[in-house]
């Protein structure tokens, strides 16, 4: 999967215009998945990996947690998640 979002460029200082981007993946049935591998062209985006029982979550606090919140650096960064 890709989608792309915002850029920014101005570093100095580093813009604060929103706090995230979401995206939902729908899996066919519940599955356990102990990573997943992002890959990002640059530095300077942190993920959090989390599920959520519904398919339509509306809030954050209608998911739960599977990783820290994850720096990523350029390439591909695999995340290791916990148990929901």
């Amino acid at each position: 999967t890709l989608w792309t979002t915002d850029r920014y460029v101005d570093r100095n200082p580093f813009p604060a215009f929103k706090q995230g981007v979401g995206v939902v993946l729908q899996l066919p049935q519940p599955t356990k998945i102990g990573t997943v591998t992002v890959d990002v062209a640059s530095s300077g985006t942190a993920v959090q990996i989390r599920s959520a029982p519904g398919d339509n979550p509306k809030t954050l606090a209608d998911t739960g947690e599977l990783s820290a919140p994850t720096p990523l650096q350029p390439g591909p960064n695999r995340v290791a998640l916990s148990s929901a």
